[in-house]
């Protein structure tokens, strides 16, 4: 809230899916590609069916992050993609924003942190409820 002179939290849909979209395409440029855009890219062509909700952030006017999530049941919802620009405090405000927004939730599935550090100490500062030890498996077909 400190880095920018006004903030605005959106509904994402059909009026902020191409914002939420720039935004990915954006944090992708900077990353790995393992092909998660085009899920997303797929997932917002689906919304509705998939039952989909989120919030993109605003900065200055500007969109800064995004978060896509749907529903596991009644207490229980399921981030499905998040993305912030590097912009500062994006992705807290996000965090924040969407828990504010979809309070009705009692437990958010953050999702995997898939052992990365700054990933692993973000969701630690959220006091999770449940934290599951990583497991792997390996398939030989």
């Amino acid at each position: 809230m400190r880095a920018c002179d006004s903030y605005e939290a959106r509904d994402l849909g059909d009026d902020t899916f191409a914002d939420a979209t720039s935004i990915a395409e954006t944090w992708q440029q900077g990353n790995e590609d393992t092909g998660e855009l085009d899920i997303i890219r797929d997932a917002f062509g689906h919304f509705r069916e998939l039952g989909m909700f989120g919030l993109v952030l605003y900065a200055d006017g500007k969109p800064v992050a995004m978060c896509a999530a749907s529903q596991i049941n009644d207490r229980v919802c399921d981030v499905n993609f998040e993305k912030a620009l590097d912009f500062d405090g994006a992705y807290a405000m996000i965090n924040r924003e969407f828990a504010k927004r979809f309070d009705s939730y009692t437990l958010v599935n953050r999702e995997e942190d898939m052992g990365l550090e700054g990933l692993r100490k973000a969701k630690l500062s959220y006091h999770p409820d449940i934290l599951y030890q990583k497991s792997h498996a390996i398939f030989d077909l």
